[in-house]
């Protein structure tokens, strides 16, 4: 197995490099087009700037905010970090695709890959065989593409159940952790939505595998807002969220606290909090 870089070194200087998106950036005369200015650890003067005009970036600038978000790994294994782009969710209707840009000796090169699914990026190695899966949440679906590289693009898109929108006030938290204490990443969803398709409040999982991520489960309902932490000290992550109670109509939100306990085999059906409580005395920061 070749040698493999850091996230975000795309040089392979051993020193981490800086990508900033930004997806309300004008280029040429088209505004909201996007970028994603790069700039390089040793040498800070150094900069270079993404775009839908870049030499083999596919595509051509439009308004689609290229540089919504930005992952990195080595997704080619040949010792280059390489820098993964999207559009915002919200707006993939213009060109929903996600591209990989190829790091190399002197930076970010012209190899390109296409993915054409566009949304928030994350990165995770659910395998751990150090072949980096790329995880895109979409505003209706999400998927996860397995050690994408040029000639290789292998993924499952799985529906979310609701639409992502700030303006009907639908929210789902994405958390990569290792909630079975194999030391490999588990993928878990907390849908909050107050309509769409049932359920409106879910939670997802999917275990990680020697073979990469596991088939997605669901559990019982919770809403956010949610966290990660290790509630019980075995080592293993827990996902603790609420559930608002109907039965107070008037007055502040009143509801339960959800604990799903990690296990050997992923999260547990969760433990209830006994009693009602006003959900603003829950401190998510501070569990």
């Amino acid at each position: 197995m070749k040698w493999r870089a850091w996230a975000f070194d795309f040089n392979g200087d051993g020193l981490r490099d800086q990508a900033v998106g930004k997806p309300e950036a004008k280029v040429g005369t088209v505004p909201y087009a996007g970028t994603v200015v790069v700039t390089y650890g040793r040498n800070k003067r150094k900069k270079q700037v993404i775009s839908r005009a870049s030499k083999g970036v596919p595509g051509k600038p439009g308004a689609d905010a290229f540089g919504g978000s930005v992952a990195s790994a080595d997704f080619d294994r040949d010792g280059f970090a390489d820098l993964a782009v999207s559009v915002r969710p919200e707006w993939d209707g213009f060109s929903p695709d996600t591209v990989i840009v190829y790091g190399g000796r002197k930076g970010l090169t012209s190899r390109t890959l296409r993915i054409l699914f566009a949304g928030d990026l994350a990165v995770a190695d659910f395998a751990k065989d150090g072949r980096p899966d790329l995880v895109v949440l979409g505003d209706e679906e999400w998927g996860v593409f397995q050690n994408p590289r040029r000639g290789h693009v292998r993924g499952a898109r799985h529906e979310l159940g609701v639409t992502r929108s700030l303006e009907f006030h639908t929210d789902v938290r994405l958390y990569l952790k290792d909630f079975s204490g194999d030391g490999r990443p588990d993928l878990a969803l907390v849908n909050n939505a107050s309509e769409g398709v049932p359920p409106f409040h879910a939670v997802r999982f999917a275990l990680g595998t020697a073979r990469g991520l596991g088939a997605v489960r669901s559990l019982a309902a919770a809403e956010n807002p949610s966290a990660v932490r290790d509630v019980n000290g075995d080592g293993r992550r827990d996902l603790v969220a609420t559930r608002s109670s109907d039965d107070a109509p008037y007055g502040p939100p009143s509801g339960e606290l959800l604990v799903y306990l990690g296990a050997p085999t992923g999260l547990k059906a969760p433990v209830t909090a006994p009693g009602a409580f006003p959900l603003a005395d829950v401190d998510f920061s501070a569990l």
